[in-house]
């Protein structure tokens, strides 16, 4: 069908909570010169602050994109159910 889809993608290594919106910025940054349809930060933080959260939702609206938050929860459930099976044969 020749469709493309850009998605944004940041690796973030934080403890605990993240508040730091860097990786925010530097989704909204590929939105504007990579024209990117979504973005998702995936971070070994457990949560996100609630100035994080409020600026993620911002940014949603202000771009037009949905941005998603993969936590350390989340991302390990992941790496489980992709990597995580027996490969012994």
């Amino acid at each position: 069908l020749g469709l493309e889809y850009k998605v944004a993608v940041q690796a973030k290594m934080f403890d605990g909570v993240i508040d730091d919106t860097q990786a925010l910025d530097q989704i909204a940054q590929a939105r504007k010169a990579h024209r990117v349809d979504a973005g998702v930060v995936v971070t070994t933080a457990t949560e996100t602050s609630e100035r994080f959260e409020a600026r993620r939702a911002a940014l949603e609206e202000e771009l037009g994109i949905d941005i998603k938050v993969i936590d350390r929860d989340e991302l390990t459930v992941l790496l489980m159910e992709h990597l995580g099976r027996d490969r012994a044969l």
